[in-house]
């Protein structure tokens, strides 16, 4: 079998339990559960699919990479896309989340500057 979006081969993969899907072995995202759709927020190939109720039995859909996927629990199959994200963190009385650009942390990490200027040392 062959990956509909690229031409490359496609392994069957189990994640436990019964289910499982077949992913392309050549990196370029598509999955059986995704059909190769790329992330809304950067165009990455996608992870997930928000899980957003918009309407009784419709989720939002919205295809998302590994980075913009918002889990707000690890052991439930539940994301949420920036968008719902906020909606879901404002119900549930917490702060927006802030997402950091990881090209920004690398810069203030390499420049010192993101770092404690008087760090505690263990005793």
């Amino acid at each position: 079998m062959y990956c509909p979006n690229c031409g490359g081969g496609v392994a069957h993969l189990y994640f436990g339990g019964n289910k499982g899907e077949w992913r392309c072995l050549s990196g370029c995202g598509w999955t059986n559960r995704n059909g190769g759709k790329k992330c809304v927020v950067c165009g990455s190939p996608n992870a997930s699919l928000c899980d957003f109720e918009v309407s009784p039995g419709k989720t939002c859909d919205a295809p998302l990479c590994w980075h913009h996927t918002y889990k707000p629990d690890k052991d439930k199959d539940i994301d949420y896309c920036p968008e719902h994200r906020d909606l879901v963190r404002r119900k549930a009385g917490l702060p927006k989340f802030i997402q950091l650009d990881p090209d920004e942390v690398r810069k203030l990490w390499q420049s010192g500057e993101g770092m404690m200027q008087n760090p505690i040392k263990p005793g």
